[in-house]
């Protein structure tokens, strides 16, 4: 808890991420550039060097041509961003603390004893006359299949829409749906993505995306990164803000250090001036200073004092962690410790041995039941990971990108050098040129013939019978497109096609014409695989939102427990009903587990459409079923709504089918 080892600890990740051995190379500005580069690519502004030095050339040889780079990548980055954002999802809430699932035992039995009294219901009105079902009875389930599906469809407990609602709520209020494009963005790009949340005493609960090439961390094993142990993001600030962070703890001497050795940090690690940190803030008369902040998980030890009264009974005393026993022989009191996980935090001002502050975090949230874990406020996904490097779609198409480039300048060289069409003149052999009358033909006039009717007249001998070296004298000059632009073209295409090939998404998926010998369905199945190749892209997304859900659920129970935030939380939510407004007040309560639930696609909803159709057209379901089947939001449900009205209505039918033939035998009976 102390300032000097929190010191410690921030020097050491400075070590680990900072230090440049020999001089050369640096972890976390290397991967920095190396993030700025994919960028470059994604965006289609990436450096033409590369490719003057391949064509042997600079810029002042090759000035004529477009050095532009092509915009070929931004359309397939645009192209994944944009269909994983059309995934709409729904975060769902499922109590499971003790009350709850009591809750919900208590109506799935009531159900079930209403499925087995129904029959005796059934011939106490048929016999009796007496009608004991209730008013909505024909919303009740008829079999132990509809009993499940009415507890997954219908039946939820005030708390569990109160948390939904509030989690969409947090949600809308931080703009989650930008901060999902940037993480989608960032995966595809940089093969990494990264969310924090914490909770403000003024905003409330705060969700903020946080740029990975910002960020520092603990070797992972994990995709999830849920065994790394500190957590670190890089930021530059004013020397006016370090000194309204440290509440003044530096005097005006100390002030003007830090500066200086801020100065001397951006010179070690040539940062000033450097193109490879232009998203960098120009450090305007020195008044920018590069901090780090870090938070690192490490163990905390609650003792208590255990004194024991003359009843047999005993008190539990809260002491510090350095409580001991004077002596172990000692009978009046024991020592009970429990240890647990906690996570410090504070900010390192880069390149010196300042800490701008330095505490244990607040607001840490834990999972109920489980005092000794504590998760931590940063969210790091990537699907890709090895050895700590990561790898994106980006980076897998660049070596077919820098060919795509070199051909499409050399076929700008093949344009430049073309020329028109000309003709060669041999001026001695129009000369020879005999009209049979005595008269030779003029070289102006042979011209005129070539030009108006393209026919070029000529002698194979002289007026002395010897061979005519001249006998061709007009003889057209191929020029126009040299040789070989066609092949540039299709080895063009042959690049292209392996970068489809490395992304996954072929010809007619990435917004693009499809072949037009190419069937419907086929176009459809080379749509769907190329979801498929990119769905860890989608996972990753829906990995990282899932855990942000169960980490605003947590601090949901913080809000509603100890903070003043209640109260605009439960305005905003409870307009729903009342009693969501009463779940509302006793969150804190309840323990809820949070699960993500993808919304079906085009292609599933139409799967579902068309079962809904053939159900109709069959008269298996009525129009209300139809229009209750496409409300659910789940397929799978939804199918199984589909099944169980099926079977329902067969059995109704079947029914009057029945009855249908009793009063037809009462009226021949009676005839």
């Amino acid at each position: 808890a102390t300032d000097e080892y929190g010191l410690k600890m921030a020097k050491a990740i400075e070590r680990e991420w900072f230090y440049r051995q020999n001089g050369l190379r640096c972890k976390y500005y290397d991967r920095r550039s190396k993030y700025h580069d994919l960028r470059l690519y994604a965006r289609g502004e990436q450096k033409t060097d590369i490719y003057k030095k391949l064509l042997g050339g600079n810029e002042d040889t090759y000035t004529n041509y477009d050095w532009r780079p092509l915009q070929v990548v931004p359309k397939f980055v645009k192209l994944i961003v944009n269909q994983m954002t059309e995934r709409l999802f729904d975060i769902k809430a499922e109590a499971i603390d003790q009350y709850s699932t009591d809750l919900k035992d208590k109506y799935r039995k009531n159900l079930e004893r209403f499925l087995m009294a129904k029959p005796a219901m059934k011939e106490a009105k048929k016999h009796m006359g007496q009608d004991l079902f209730p008013d909505d009875a024909e919303n009740y389930p008829d079999s132990q299949e509809e009993v499940d599906l009415f507890m997954k469809l219908k039946f939820k407990p005030a708390i569990e829409i109160a948390c939904e609602e509030a989690l969409k709520y947090t949600l809308k209020l931080n703009e989650y749906d930008e901060i999902q494009k940037s993480i989608i963005e960032d995966i595809t790009t940089l093969g990494i993505a990264c969310i924090k949340h914490r909770t403000d005493p003024n905003k409330g609960i705060v969700i903020e995306w946080v740029d990975p090439a910002n960020l520092v961390y603990s070797y992972p094993k994990h995709k999830n990164f849920k065994d790394v142990h500190y957590y670190g993001e890089v930021d530059r600030i004013t020397i006016n803000e370090v000194k309204r962070l440290s509440g003044g703890k530096f005097n005006q001497e100390e002030l003007r250090d830090i500066v200086n050795s801020s100065a001397d940090w951006n010179k070690y690690q040539g940062i000033d001036g450097n193109t490879k940190y232009v998203d960098k803030e120009d450090n305007f008369s020195n008044m920018m200073v590069d901090v780090l902040h870090f938070n690192y998980k490490t163990t905390k030890t609650i003792n208590y004092k255990k004194k024991y009264n003359k009843s047999g009974g005993y008190k539990m005393t809260k002491k510090k962690s350095t409580f001991t026993k004077k002596d172990n022989n000692y009978k009046g009191y024991d020592v009970s410790k429990k240890v647990i996980d906690v996570w410090y935090e504070g900010i390192l001002i880069l390149g010196s041995d300042k800490l701008v502050e330095y505490k244990l975090c607040e607001n840490m949230i834990r999972p109920k039941g489980y005092l000794n874990k504590t998760l931590p406020n940063y969210i790091v996904y990537s699907p890709d990971i090895y050895r700590n490097e990561t790898k994106s779609l980006v980076e897998t198409v660049i070596p077919y990108v820098d060919q795509m480039q070199q051909i499409h300048i050399k076929i700008q060289q093949m344009i430049a050098k073309a020329r028109p069409n000309g003709i060669y003149i041999d001026v001695t052999g129009l000369n020879e040129i005999d009209l049979g009358d005595g008269n030779f033909l003029d070289p102006l006039e042979a011209i005129k013939i070539y030009d108006e009717t393209g026919n070029v007249l000529g002698a194979s001998s002289t007026i002395d019978n010897e061979y005519n070296h001249g006998r061709e004298p007009i003889r057209e000059l191929k020029n126009g497109i040299i040789d070989g632009l066609d092949r540039l073209i299709n080895s063009y295409n042959h690049y292209l096609n392996l970068l489809r090939d490395s992304i996954g998404i072929p010809q007619g998926a990435d917004a693009s014409m499809p072949h037009p010998d190419t069937l419907v369905g086929v176009q459809q199945q080379v749509a769907l695989n190329s979801n498929t190749a990119t769905r860890h892209i989608l996972d990753s997304a829906l990995s990282l939102s899932e855990s942000l859900g169960k980490g605003l659920a947590l601090r949901l129970k913080d809000i509603f427990l100890y903070s003043d935030l209640k109260n605009s939380y439960i305005n905003a939510i409870g307009k729903i009903n009342v009693e969501t407004l009463k779940a509302l007040k006793k969150y804190h309560l309840h323990d809820l587990g949070i699960s993500i639930e993808l919304k079906p696609d085009l292609e599933e909803k139409q799967h579902l459409e068309n079962n809904i159709m053939k159900a109709l057209d069959r008269d298996q379901i009525t129009f209300d079923d139809a229009i209750d089947i496409r409300n659910i939001g789940n397929i799978k449900l939804s199918n199984e709504l589909l099944k169980t009205r099926r079977i329902r209505r067969e059995k109704i039918k079947q029914q009057h089918e029945v009855e249908k033939i009793q009063e037809q035998g009462k009226s021949q009976a009676q005839a």
